[in-house]
């Protein structure tokens, strides 16, 4: 079962044991809406650990014009949905992405109950490497 290896992966290493993972994103779209205010980007994909697919993920990023346009940045929420389970356990990363150099880093925002333990662990990636750190 997926969720037994990523559960075995982040959540049997609780807070008060530090560690890390990478997990590999595969991007299957990537849309801009632009509005008034500024823009939205979406985004989607598949989540792998050694080479086996685990999960897919949500993204999205706002650019507010006259805010965060200046330093060619955005907002970033991402959503990770392990496979195997309805509806699935889910874990949801908020930061900031820097548009120059393709990397984004913040914390684990909010998780569903099998992986609760990493709210508060922190993240960093890149859409240049299409990589994804999380380290509690």
């Amino acid at each position: 079962c997926i969720l037994a290896v990523f559960a075995l992966i982040l959540v049997c290493s609780s807070k008060a044991n530090a560690g890390s993972v990478t997990l590999s994103l595969s991007q299957n779209t990537l849309k801009n809406v632009d509005d008034s205010a500024g823009r939205w980007q979406y985004e989607g994909g598949s989540v792998f650990f050694n080479k086996s697919q685990i999960a897919n993920y949500a993204v999205t990023r706002r650019v507010t014009y006259g805010g965060t346009d200046a330093q060619n940045t955005a907002m970033l929420t991402m959503t990770i949905f392990l496979i195997g389970e309805n509806p699935p356990q889910c874990i949801t990363l908020q930061g900031s992405h820097d548009f120059s150099s393709g990397k984004y880093i913040g914390s684990v925002s909010a998780a569903s109950s099998a992986l609760s333990s990493l709210i508060g662990a922190t993240f960093s990636g890149s859409t240049a490497t299409d990589t994804l750190t999380i380290t509690w």
